[in-house]
């Protein structure tokens, strides 16, 4: 099992007129109950993913609030930069990505789980209903 100080999500959402976007927020069950997220465009720079972390409402608990240890904020912030690298590297190749949970620890992040949406399934999908 792996430990850390938090768990975060981040997923990428690649619009056909738009284009891959970031998605960022705490991870594991969190996100669906607290739907605290943000999303930017990709590419991202490092001041962009640092904005993105610093805007969600529980940013403080990766700040070490009430006296929780610190979580890793640059290494979640590169982990964003490459997110956003990857989704202009991979667009149209995938509809949507989510890394869910991201275990944030007080050095360093690993993803543990990825779960991919490809574009086949909304096709077969939109053909079914017809």
């Amino acid at each position: 099992m792996i430990r850390g100080v938090a768990e975060a999500y981040a997923g990428i959402i690649d619009d056909p007129l738009f284009g891959p976007a970031i998605c960022f927020g705490l991870g594991g069950v969190l996100v669906e109950i607290l739907q605290d997220t943000t999303t930017e465009m990709a590419p991202l720079s490092h001041a962009d993913a640092l904005d993105m972390i610093r805007r969600i409402k529980a940013a403080a608990i990766l700040d070490g609030a009430r006296g929780r240890e610190r979580a890793d904020i640059d290494a979640l912030a590169d982990l964003l930069v490459a997110l956003g690298q990857f989704a202009v590297a991979s667009s149209g190749r995938f509809r949507a990505l989510d890394l869910n949970p991201i275990m944030v620890g007080s050095s360093g992040v690993t993803a543990v789980d990825i779960a991919i949406e490809p574009i086949e399934r909304l096709q077969n999908m939109s053909n079914a209903a017809e």
